[in-house]
């Protein structure tokens, strides 16, 4: 499963609707919809729960959602060190981070118009939700 989409899950938790949590985030409600499915097929439970003119996280959904929302503030957290990288002119050689597609874009924007005659590499890592989480809980007992 992709990382951003446990962004769309706490977009969503924090809109409080799908179609705003979409359009926050430039995707399709029906997509965003898949997205938090995946999200929920992963973990085995439901984290949302919907009627016609509402959406509110499930027990379990409440339960889990600060972990989620851990996962979506380090992979912020990292894009900004990583921007921070690029402010230092005395780094060199490869930049390897992990994050979403979403939290890179600009980087690489950057990348691109900061280092237009420079060669660096990327590197994408992806990890499932599970892995996530279970990084996340082995920190906590830590």
């Amino acid at each position: 499963m992709r990382s951003e989409y446990l962004k769309y899950v706490v977009d969503t938790a924090e809109q409080g609707s799908i179609a705003l949590a979409a359009k926050k985030n430039f995707i399709s409600p029906q997509g965003l919809g898949r997205a938090i499915a995946v999200v929920e097929d992963e973990l085995g439970f439901e984290i949302f729960h919907r009627t016609a003119n509402s959406l509110s996280l499930t027990p379990k959904g409440k339960r889990i959602f600060p972990a989620i929302s851990r996962a979506v503030q380090s992979m912020s957290m990292l894009h900004a060190e990583a921007l921070k990288l690029l402010d230092d002119e005395r780094s060199a050689g490869s930049i390897v981070f992990c994050s979403s597609i979403v939290f890179m874009s600009g980087m690489i924007s950057r990348l691109y118009s900061d280092f237009a005659d420079t060669s660096f590499n990327l590197r994408y890592v992806q990890l499932s939700t599970e892995r996530i989480i279970e990084a996340f809980c082995n920190e906590e007992n830590t």
